[in-house]
Order: structure tokens, then sequence, then C-alpha cells
């Protein structure tokens, strides 16, 4: 078992890599990959998430490498990513790493097999479940409050070309330039208050 210079100068023990199987653990050689910008910005952000697994107690970085950031066709992001060689502690760990990190790629260098009992793989499973029904629950929340904020928005609209209407406005033109939004969208939402006639049209005019 060599030594190695921990945290603050401290002296750890670096077990061996069949101590490390032994009791096992997984070592995976992994990519992440990160799209956005500025320039700058995009590559501390790799630099620190690496940092940050780094100074994970249930992860041991072994190996490192972080590419130049390219520049995309936009010329307003920028992509780079970081191959990695991890120690896990055991599977646990490296199933809640891949949901945390979403990695682009992952291969197991060691062990070559993997032998679980029935409730250590029972585990596994129900980590896996409660991980996937968390995701599902955050999309459908999501989904929930896009449709609330998507309803609200389209409340506020029609009040608003209510109040323009009722302010003498009669064309779809004024309308969209009053409430800021594109004449083809404004006459579409236009159209279908008269057509529920909640408004009425006459060649092109509307009226409450």
């Amino acid at each position: 078992m060599a030594k190695k210079e921990g945290n603050e100068g401290q002296i750890t023990e670096k077990k061996s890599d069949s101590e490390r199987l032994e009791e096992g653990q997984i070592l995976t050689r992994i990519i992440l990959e990160m799209l956005g910008g500025p320039k700058n910005h995009i590559e501390k952000t790799m630099v620190d998430y690496v940092e940050s697994i780094k100074n994970h107690a249930d992860y041991d970085i072994i190996k490192e490498y972080i590419s130049d950031s390219n520049e995309q066709e936009d010329k307003k992001l920028f992509s780079l990513y970081a191959e990695l060689e991890i120690w896990f502690k055991d599977a646990e760990k490296l199933l809640a790493f891949c949901f945390d990190s979403l990695p682009s790629s992952i291969e197991i260098i060691e062990p070559e097999e993997f032998k679980f009992k029935s409730n250590q793989f029972a585990g596994l499973l129900n980590d896996l479940q409660a991980k996937l029904h968390f995701l599902d629950m955050s999309l459908k929340n999501h989904k929930a409050d896009k449709t609330a904020a998507a309803h609200t928005f389209k409340t506020l609209t029609e009040n608003f070309i209510g109040y323009c209407l009722k302010n003498g406005m009669n064309d779809a033109k004024g309308i969209a330039k009053t409430i800021g939004i594109a004449e083809d969208k404004t006459i579409k939402m236009l159209d279908d208050l008269a057509s529920k006639s909640i408004i009425k049209k006459d060649n092109n005019k509307y009226s409450l």
C-alpha cells in the first residue's frame, strides 16, 4: 500500500489496484462533455467541475485530460470534454455519478466481471427506479409549470387585447405593436377569439 499526500499536506494511504478490487471498487474511463459560452466561462466551469469530483469522498480520479474548447458554427457557443479515469467505491456510487453528471461515455476497465448477491442487485434496481421516478416527476412538474405559464400568458394577452379594443384600436397591426407580439401571431389570436364569439371581426377590423 503506497502513501500519498492528501488535503492540507496530510499523508494518506493509497490502496493498490488489487486492494481496491477486493473491496468491490470499480475502475472506469468516463467522458464528460460541456457546451456553453463564453469561452472562458465554459472552460472554467469544466475545470471547477472536475475539481469537485476530485474532492468527492466516493470517487478517486487517477487520470484526467481536459480538451481545448472548440468554437461552434454560430460562434457563440464552445464545446469541450474531459476524459477521466475514476475509481468508484461500489456500483451504487457509480450509478449515482451517472445520474448526477450524465457522462457521454463510460467504460468499465476493472473488474472484468461483476458478482452480486440477490439483495445487492435488488438494491441497485431500487436505487435506479427511485432516480427514474424522481426524473419522471421532475419532468411532469416542469411540464405542468410550463402549461400553467402558457395559460397565464394567454389570459394576460387576451385581456390586453380586450383593453386595446375597448380603447378604440381595431386593426391587428396597431394591436400587435401595442402588446409587443408579432403581427401574424396577433392575427391568429384575434381570429381565434372571433371564432369563439368573444370579439367581433368585420373586414379585418376587430371590436368587442
